[in-house]
């Protein structure tokens, strides 16, 4: 391996590069492992190949979640309670890439995603929890 002649030892994470200047964000809601409310944003960057500081972002916009997604994102929810987010991209061929699954709020929820938006799914969380 040119990049580490030495090995990687069991202290190194390779991540595969997806190429494509959009990346999505869905939060979800979940009680008890059910999706009761989501909401998305598409994020389009300045380059094909997302290396941080080198690329800056272009545009953000609300979107759509296909029922695909929401499908795929269930099968991770198995006895989950709470807000988490998913960070993706689509490959070539139309396939998701999940980046990471987060338990928690996301940046989009607390900076992306306009408030009225924000403010209702977290209104409908205060009312399933509290």
């Amino acid at each position: 391996m040119r990049l580490a002649p030495e090995g990687l030892e069991d202290h190194w994470l390779l991540q595969e590069m997806i190429r494509g200047d959009l990346e999505y964000s869905t939060t979800l809601l979940v009680h008890q492992a059910e999706i009761l409310d989501w909401a998305g944003i598409k994020y389009r960057y300045s380059m094909e190949a997302y290396v941080w500081p080198h690329v800056r972002l272009v545009e953000q916009e609300l979107c759509s979640v296909p029922v695909e997604h929401l499908n795929i994102f269930r099968k991770f929810l198995k006895g989950f309670s709470g807000i988490c987010n998913f960070n993706f991209k689509l490959r070539e061929d139309g396939s998701i890439c999940i980046f990471e699954v987060n338990p928690r709020v996301g940046g989009d929820l607390s900076f992306d995603i306009p408030k009225p938006r924000a403010r209702a799914l977290l209104e409908k969380m205060d009312a399933i929890f509290s």
